[in-house]
């Protein structure tokens, strides 16, 4: 299924599959010995605006939380990716919060 990230007309769909098996935590575990995590980042990397990619946005979210993750992140040199996403969407959910209160 990870092959099919790489053809553009499949993308969207297979990110959709993989978020939805990401939601459960006993399978988290899988993505990091599939060897998809390091596609999935080059995927973000190559987004313009994480806006365009939310369910990849969505997909790494969920995959931080799982150790196997997190070890393939920083073997690959994809910390300040995670980082980046982190904090990009933690300053939109402050934002939004604090345009709606006033």
């Amino acid at each position: 299924m990870v092959d099919l990230l790489a053809r553009d007309q499949w993308a969207e769909l297979v990110l959709g599959v993989l978020y939805h098996t990401s939601t459960e935590p006993q399978h988290r575990t899988a993505f990091a010995a599939s060897g998809c995590v390091p596609k999935l980042f080059d995927m973000l990397v190559r987004a313009r605006h994480l806006a365009d990619v939310p369910q990849l946005v969505a997909l790494l979210l969920n995959l931080s939380s799982d150790a196997g993750t997190i070890q393939v992140v920083c073997e690959n040199g994809y910390v300040c990716t995670l980082l980046h996403v982190v904090l990009h969407v933690v300053l939109h959910v402050v934002l939004h919060v604090v345009l709606h209160v006033q």
